[in-house]
């Protein structure tokens, strides 16, 4: 959370930070966070399908879907293969 603080521009803190709460089960806060990346970066990928991972577990499924197609979108299969 200080590194969001000290940079509020720093895109890869804002999804750390939504990573860890999201495995603290705070999901609100999670989406939030993920949500701060996109905003500063629409195409970061792993985002997006974190994103999707939080609508799946919130039986959102055409959120997850839309949310996984934006993923691919952004070419995340090809950075899972790198």
């Amino acid at each position: 959370m200080r590194a969001t603080t000290l940079n509020p521009c720093f895109t890869d803190a804002w999804y750390d930070l939504g990573v860890t709460l999201s495995r603290l089960k705070q999901c609100k806060r999670a989406r939030a966070c993920f949500l701060k990346a996109l905003s500063l970066d629409p195409k970061y990928e792993w985002a997006y399908y974190d994103l999707a991972c939080l609508d799946a577990l919130e039986d959102k499924p055409n959120a997850a879907f839309e949310n996984l197609h934006n993923a691919v979108a952004w070419d995340f299969g090809r950075s899972v293969s790198s």
